[in-house]
């Protein structure tokens, strides 16, 4: 239990520092801090008996739900990585996105583990929220074509997650929805934010040094609570 403690703070202190420039070169900041949540989705992975606040688990081996949702945390790392290796100019851009991209796919397949029936109540859920996002994004950025489908499909999938999160915790009370469901909520409000400061227009311009900040602050909170969330 204190090694929890101990990796959670740790993780969250090396995202602090990333996110205040404390650390140079920034590459490894972030890559530090990335991997300190990875880090912490291991520990309760593996912890012994079981989970770190239930029951010990009765199954053999490691439990599939806690797996996808470690694998969408690397997921998460990796896409980390290549966004800071590659700018939005880059046609490598879009491999970080892609990377994002399926590590939603992986928290998605954990969560029908848990309810799969909620997954329809989650999709027509989804789908006004990736309205809202599609008529902002028409409103506020500067891309279009290609581009703009991309990231609209992206913005559909990770409103699909943080739908079907908040209506699993709803419907069935699991504990570890207690942190994943506000961590979909803060990974939507990361990657607009990070929308909004990559593309958005002249006036969004003047805003991007706080709309960095405010994706960087809501992503390692996201990422933190889910990983947490195995703990459960």
């Amino acid at each position: 239990m204190a090694g929890f403690f101990v990796i959670l703070a740790a993780s969250l202190v090396l995202a602090a520092l990333y996110i205040t420039g404390s650390i140079k070169p920034p590459f490894r900041a972030k890559a530090a801090a990335s991997l300190a949540f990875v880090v912490l989705g291991l520990y309760t992975l593996i912890a012994p008996g079981g989970r770190v606040w239930a029951a010990p688990s009765t199954g053999p081996g490691i439990d599939p739900f806690r797996l996808l949702l470690f694998c969408g945390l690397c997921c998460g790392a990796l896409g980390d990585v290549l966004l800071e290796l590659f700018d939005s100019k880059s046609k490598l851009f879009f491999a970080g996105v892609g990377a994002f991209f399926v590590g939603h796919v992986l928290y998605v397949a954990a969560f029908f583990r848990v309810d799969g029936p909620a997954a329809w109540i989650g999709l027509l859920c989804a789908f006004p929220m990736a309205a809202i996002l599609t008529v902002l994004s028409a409103r506020l950025l500067t891309f279009q074509g290609a581009r703009r489908l991309i990231l609209l499909t992206y913005m559909l999938a990770l409103s699909f997650m943080c739908a079907f999160a908040w209506v699993i915790l709803i419907r069935r009370g699991a504990a570890p929805f207690r942190l994943i469901a506000p961590g979909g909520t803060l990974f939507l409000l990361s990657d607009s934010a990070l929308g909004l400061q990559m593309f958005g227009n002249e006036d969004l311009a003047k805003h991007r040094r706080l709309l960095g900040t405010i994706c960087l602050i809501t992503y390692y909170l996201a990422q933190n609570l889910i990983a947490a969330s195995m703990a459960f």
